[in-house]
């Protein structure tokens, strides 16, 4: 008996269901107007999104780009100093000054780790034939 009661009340609940009456909202001008104004707008905070987007983009390219070049320059800067001290260690083998050359040395392996690697083993080359003429000359003995 439960069973048929139940029954009958979901059956009734699915045809009240079923029979729901579907009304259409008609589409008014002003309705359809204030859809178009939306999705205006809508497209155009994309195009100001996207332009910004755009100009994101290009500000990181430069900071890049400026980054790269003041790279670029540190490098430069170094490697000239590099040079000046090379020359300078190898005048002072030449006038015997051979702590001074050693002391040169020193700074330039110090600048040295500033440069990239393929300049790094330039310097080693040039650091070592300074320290080849240094244990030269200190071998070396002069006569008197």
């Amino acid at each position: 008996m439960k069973r048929g009661i139940i029954s009958t009340l979901a059956l009734t609940g699915l045809i009240a269901l079923g029979c729901e009456k579907k009304t259409d909202v008609p589409v008014t001008p002003e309705v359809k107007s204030a859809g178009n104004s939306t999705g205006s707008e809508a497209a155009g905070a994309l195009e100001k999104v996207e332009d910004a987007a755009k100009e994101g983009t290009a500000a990181a390219k430069d900071k890049a780009e400026a980054t790269k070049d003041a790279a670029v320059a540190g490098a430069t800067a170094v490697q000239s100093s590099i040079e000046v001290l090379i020359e300078k260690a190898k005048t002072a083998v030449k006038d015997r000054k051979f702590s001074d050359a050693e002391s040169y040395i020193k700074q330039i392996q110090d600048l040295k780790a500033k440069l990239p690697e393929p300049a790094q083993s330039k310097i080693d080359a040039a650091i070592a034939e300074v320290t080849k003429l240094i244990e030269s000359g200190k071998a070396l003995k002069l006569p008197g």
